[in-house]
């Protein structure tokens, strides 16, 4: 079947119809009119309408571009809307990102200074350590009493007591 066809048989056309069947708002006659006659058919709806056919034509393109107007203005009004949202969530996205990246450089930073600081201090610790090791082997070696030894511990390297006590005799334990 056509779609020609499908769609006669939708609108309840079919190919004849006889004349006392015919109703003016009969699908069918329209179409029959419309199909080999369009002036006919302009003609009937002005005389019914009582509108000529440029009037109606005006007044629906009037109708047309203020709809269009109207639509176009709302469109905008709701494209700037979505354009503010989508521009604060990509602000919001960036700034993030900014953040993040400046947090991690800052971050870097701080954690190559702390870094550098704690291994000047141990390097410092260690070089005090070998110092007063290489000082009380020497002391042992020349057989200086440990009395003597840690009391020059304490005014060379400015130790407590206790300290220089601790020193001299861990590096004694491990002769």
């Amino acid at each position: 079947m056509t779609e020609e066809k499908v769609w006669q048989e939708k609108l309840g056309l079919s190919e004849q119809k006889r004349y006392d069947e015919l109703v003016f708002t009969d699908n069918f006659l329209f179409c029959k009119i419309m199909e080999r006659n369009p002036c006919l058919c302009r003609d009937l709806l002005e005389i019914i309408l009582g509108v000529e056919y440029m009037t109606l034509m005006m007044e629906f393109r009037e109708r047309y571009n203020e709809g269009f107007l109207c639509g176009r203005s709302a469109g905008q009004e709701i494209g700037r809307k979505e354009g503010i949202e989508q521009g604060i969530e990509q602000g919001i996205e960036r700034g993030i990102e900014q953040g993040i990246e400046q947090g991690i450089e800052r971050g870097i930073e701080q954690g190559i200074e702390q870094g550098i600081e704690r291994g000047i201090e141990q390097g410092i610790e260690q070089g005090i350590e070998q110092g007063i090791r290489v000082f009380v082997l020497d002391k042992i070696e020349d057989n200086i009493p440990e009395e003597h030894v840690i009391q020059k511990l304490q005014k060379g390297f400015q130790l407590s007591r206790e300290k220089a006590q601790y020193y001299y005799e861990k590096i004694l334990s491990e002769l």
